[in-house]
């Protein structure tokens, strides 16, 4: 963008919008969206600098053969091929060429492609409540595992996506007689910040209560601005700096591991998944689950309830067996 302005030496006046332009460009999307585009693109453009094959722009055939090998040579993954056609077609765009992952011909490699490797979502298990309390029953009492207790019911009471969880400051926070609310400024289905608000309320237990678990992490923690949830030292120190996304699903097959439970089978998306699945099972409705974890799919939260209240439905219970 702006390139041929300043290679015609013209309009030098707008050389600082064209700046911003491209500012506002690579903003467009999240960080975490732009290094997986990066990541994704550099693997096609490694495989067609290897056979001697232009990576940008790409023929459609190109892309054809490069799903192909990848299905069958390389052993890929259908989901991760999917990406690889998502930063391909972004990359094209982005570099004003025509899209080849839109040709009929690649759209035809690409549906055999599904159909023949068809695979199961790999999704982790849902903690459930039970889990959670002997979970929280084996947080030692210091201040890191003040940290974890805290991290886990928050993350679990809200339905947080692992990215909202650390991102929450304590200026989002309002304590109020009832629990707490915090404001989600910016989420993967609420890229423009426009916000929503997720309340916590109250536990009936002091060990699972989220905002009390919360409070005594704050206090112990000395957190009154700032980031919530914060890297841990050794000597139990709290440091300045948040955790990461991927630090959510350390703490979680820690607790886990602590209990016997497998962490194999448990994720930071796992407090996300076990909310969904307890709230379907105590019959709330879909809209105040959705309101809750920001979902904007009604059949990507149908997937958790199904599986969460599938026996509880199941019609064979009256078929007087």
């Amino acid at each position: 963008m702006g390139q041929s302005l300043e290679r015609r030496g013209q309009h030098l006046d707008l050389l600082p919008a064209v700046e911003s332009a491209r500012d506002f460009a690579t903003k467009a999307r999240a960080e975490n969206t732009r290094r997986s585009y990066a990541s994704d693109f550099s693997h096609f453009k490694q495989w067609c600098f290897d056979h001697r094959l232009e990576s940008l722009p790409a023929t459609p055939e190109t892309v054809a053969v490069y799903l192909s090998d990848g299905a069958t040579r390389l052993g890929l993954k259908p989901s991760t091929l999917a990406r690889r056609i998502v930063s391909i077609r972004h990359m094209h765009r982005l570099a004003g060429h025509d899209d080849p992952t839109r040709h009929p011909g690649v759209g035809e490699v690409w549906k055999g492609i599904r159909r023949e490797l068809t695979e199961a979502p790999d999704q982790k298990v849902a903690i459930t409540v039970a889990q959670l309390r002997q979970m929280l029953s084996a947080i030692p009492e210091t201040k890191r595992g003040h940290r974890d207790g805290a991290l886990l019911l928050i993350g679990f009471a809200g339905g947080f996506r692992r990215s909202e969880l650390v991102a929450i400051n304590v200026g989002d926070l309002r304590f109020e007689p009832d629990g707490l609310t915090i404001t989600v400024r910016r989420s993967k289905t609420d890229p423009t910040g426009r916000g929503r608000a997720v309340g916590i309320a109250l536990g009936h237990d002091r060990l699972t209560c989220p905002v009390r678990n919360l409070e005594r992490w704050m206090a112990a923690g000395g957190i009154d601005r700032g980031p919530l949830f914060r890297r841990m030292h050794r000597g139990d120190i709290v440091g300045s700096d948040r955790l990461r996304p991927a630090s959510v699903a350390t703490v979680v097959k820690a607790a886990a591991a602590a209990v016997g439970l497998d962490p194999a089978f448990l994720a930071g998306h796992s407090l996300r998944s076990g909310f969904v699945t307890a709230a379907a099972r105590s019959n709330q409705p879909e809209w105040a689950i959705m309101r809750q974890t920001g979902h904007r799919s009604h059949a990507t939260l149908r997937r958790y309830i199904q599986g969460a209240t599938a026996l509880r439905d199941s019609p064979s219970g009256h078929l007087g067996l």
